[in-house]
């Protein structure tokens, strides 16, 4: 993982699973030419995970010796709302 100040190393891990999308949405035309639109979207990216084992934090200005760590397994949920507010004009 790179981060502005540091990178972290940490031990392998992957998860499959099913990913899925939902938006919903309304538009109003502003003139014959430009439409406005609002929009939402949810998304379900499912899960992810580290592995347990070593890993370490390094200073990408090397103003630190590298923080080693003894790491459980993280595990996450991928999701996530949106909005959107667009301007469309046609030609």
């Amino acid at each position: 993982m790179f981060f502005p100040r540091t990178t972290t190393v940490v031990p392998g891990g992957s998860r499959g699973g099913f990913a899925w999308t939902v938006t919903a949405g309304v538009a109003t035309a502003l003139s014959a030419r430009t439409t406005l639109e609002l929009s939402w979207r949810y998304s379900d990216l499912g899960t992810v995970q580290t592995g347990r084992g070593p890993g370490r934090v390094t200073w990408n200005d090397g103003s630190r010796e590298p923080l080693r760590l003894v790491l459980a397994e993280t595990r996450a949920d991928l999701k996530g709302h949106g909005f959107r507010l667009s301007l469309r004009y046609a030609l």
